[in-house]
């Protein structure tokens, strides 16, 4: 049993937690009357839906009794907190984790690559060429990925999965 002082006035505990009663040579101590000793006791976790509901803890002093209550609660979650709770998608790979991806899903680098080699203003051509070969990150909302999946035919779904995919890898 593990108790402590707790002083009626300040609503505060007193002193350190303890194995046992406060005992003075082997007795109950004789207290001050806004002192009383306190029994902590813990309440075990209630039953509870982790993707919609949280826990939360409170303590308080149930005087009535002599203990220390320990307990938690079901708190159900906001909409927006269960909205962070999920997965998020991936917003960027590696160009190799992309690449990969790509290839796995049945797109060949070449229609890519031929794509951008269609493309008629010479300075965008190149910098779309420059970005396909040298990116060291491959974000899903830049432009050229929009014109690939255009280009592609693929739906929003299918760009996410590929960059799903592509984290993975």
């Amino acid at each position: 049993m593990r108790t402590f002082l707790y002083n009626t006035n300040t609503s505060k505990r007193e002193g350190e937690i303890r194995e046992g009663r406060y005992l003075v040579d082997g007795q109950p101590g004789v207290l001050p009357s806004y002192l009383v000793e306190l029994e902590i006791e813990k309440l075990s976790d209630p039953p509870y839906n982790s993707a919609t509901q949280t826990i939360e803890y409170r303590s308080y002093a149930d005087l009535n009794n002599l203990k220390w209550i320990e307990e938690s609660y079901v708190r159900n979650l906001t909409p927006e907190e269960i909205t962070q709770r999920q997965p998020q998608l991936p917003n960027a790979c590696t160009p190799r984790q992309l690449r990969i991806a790509l290839i796995q899903s049945g797109i060949s680098l070449s229609s890519i690559e031929n794509y951008i080699d269609s493309i008629q203003d010479q300075t965008q051509r190149e910098i779309s060429r420059a970005e396909w070969e040298y990116a060291l990150e491959i974000v899903k909302e830049h432009p050229l990925v929009a014109m690939l999946a255009v280009n592609l035919n693929l739906t929003q779904q299918q760009v996410d999965d590929i960059f799903s995919l592509a984290v993975t890898l």
